[in-house]
């Protein structure tokens, strides 16, 4: 397994995780009545799952349009997150980690699978 694939595993293993964590803190201390705060916990495992499967399938069809596609959404997820934490009245500091998470798995998918047909093109051509 290459760095970068090795990079992108550990960021989305990290980042589903860390989503878990404050799902199952979110439940607990404030219960089960109102669950719409945990829909953008789930955005963030669902793109990450979406990015584990896309690296562990081969590479050909759709699937190699996968990650770049679940890596560019998963980095305007994070964006977002960040700059609705920063421009809103509460600040919440989980939701900077998440979404630095979510900018760095995408920019990471996005890097791996574009850079294949560039490393191609060049064997090829010596």
């Amino acid at each position: 397994m290459t760095p970068m694939r090795t990079a992108l595993v550990a960021v989305c293993g990290v980042t589903i995780a860390a989503a878990c964590v404050l799902a199952l803190s979110y439940v607990a201390l404030k219960g089960t009545a109102d669950l719409q705060p945990l829909g953008g916990l789930a955005l963030f495992v669902g793109l990450s799952a979406v990015s584990l499967v896309a690296c562990a399938a081969p590479r050909s069809g759709a699937w190699a349009v996968l990650p770049a596609a679940s890596g560019a959404a998963i980095a305007w997820v994070g964006w977002t997150s960040i700059s609705h934490t920063l421009s809103g009245p509460h600040f919440e500091g989980y939701a900077l980690v998440m979404g630095a998470l979510g900018i760095l798995q995408g920019i990471l998918a996005v890097t791996l699978t574009c850079s294949r047909p560039w490393v191609r093109a060049a064997a090829h051509r010596s």
